[in-house]
C-alpha cells in the first residue's frame, strides 16, 4: 500500500526528475495488487501543477499538457480516492499541531489513516514527517 501526493503523481504524468523512481514504486505496488490512496484534493492540485508547467512556467507545450492531463486521468482512475471530509478532523489536528498546510495535512492524514507510506517530494512534509509520525516511501 502507498499514499500519493500531488508532487508524486505529477511525476507520473510529466517526465521530470525522479519520475522513473515514482513509476517504479507505483508499478511495484500495482503489480502486487496493493492499494494506492490519495485524498480528493490530489485531482485539483495535480491538474493545477500540469497547467502551471504549461501556462505559467512554459516548460511544456500545449500538446504535452493535454497528454499529461490524459495520463493523469488514467492514473486517477486506478487510485482509491478518499473524500477530504473523511480526513478533515485528523488533517485539522495535524495542521494545527505541526504548522503544516491543510492541503499537505490531508495527504498525511490519508497516509496515517490507511497505514500506507506517503510518497511525496513536498519539502514541508518531508521536513516534518518524523515529528508527525508519518512514514515516507523511499
Amino acid at each position: 500500500m502507498i499514499t500519493l501526493d500531488a508532487s508524486a503523481i505529477v511525476k507520473l504524468a510529466l517526465n521530470e526528475s525522479r519520475s522513473d523512481m515514482v513509476y517504479s514504486i507505483v508499478n511495484g505496488e500495482t503489480s502486487k495488487m496493493e492499494a494506492i490512496f490519495a485524498p480528493d484534493v490530489i485531482v485539483a492540485e495535480a491538474l493545477n501543477a500540469i497547467w502551471a508547467s504549461y501556462a505559467v512556467k512554459k516548460r511544456i507545450s500545449e500538446q504535452q499538457a493535454d497528454e499529461a492531463f490524459g495520463i493523469l486521468r488514467s492514473i486517477l482512475d486506478n487510485i482509491d480516492i478518499i473524500p477530504s471530509l473523511e480526513l478533515a478532523d485528523l488533517a485539522t489536528d495535524i495542521s494545527k499541531t505541526h504548522r503544516l498546510s491543510v492541503y499537505d495535512s490531508l495527504y498525511v492524514a490519508a497516509s496515517m489513516l490507511n497505514s500506507a507510506p506517503l510518497l511525496t517530494f513536498d519539502k514541508e512534509i518531508l521536513a516534518k514527517a518524523a515529528d508527525i509520525g508519518v512514514s515516507i516511501s523511499k
